[in-house]
């Protein structure tokens, strides 16, 4: 072969080999958490939040180790709460927009 048909050989073969990595890399794939499912999803705290940015409902553990649930409303007050106490009794604390308490309920836990 002579040395012209070797160089165009060898830039063709380099051309192809471009094109089929950057199909491999650049094609359309869709996300990640479309196309596979997760069974569990692990966290110390989840918050969700509306389109302003204001967080409406928090999970999470306490610096003490309890769990609970926050509510809160469009302004960012805390509305309604449950969780666990530290002796692992339940606890229900409902408030109004002015953050006074409306509703509260504690259930202590029965040994036996």
């Amino acid at each position: 072969m002579k040395r012209e048909q070797k160089l165009v050989v060898a830039v063709v073969v380099l051309a192809l080999t471009v094109v089929v990595l950057s199909y491999r890399t650049f094609r359309r794939q869709p996300p990640p958490a479309v196309t596979r499912q997760s069974d569990v999803v692990t966290a110390k705290a989840f918050e969700l939040v509306d389109d302003n940015g204001q967080r409406r409902a928090l999970i999470g553990i306490s610096p003490e180790g309890t769990v609970g649930l926050a509510l809160f409303d469009a302004e960012g007050r805390l509305r309604s709460s449950m969780g666990l106490l530290p002796d692992g009794s339940p606890a229900m604390v409902m408030q109004d927009a002015k953050v006074n308490r409306c509703g509260e309920r504690r259930e202590r836990m029965i040994r036996g």
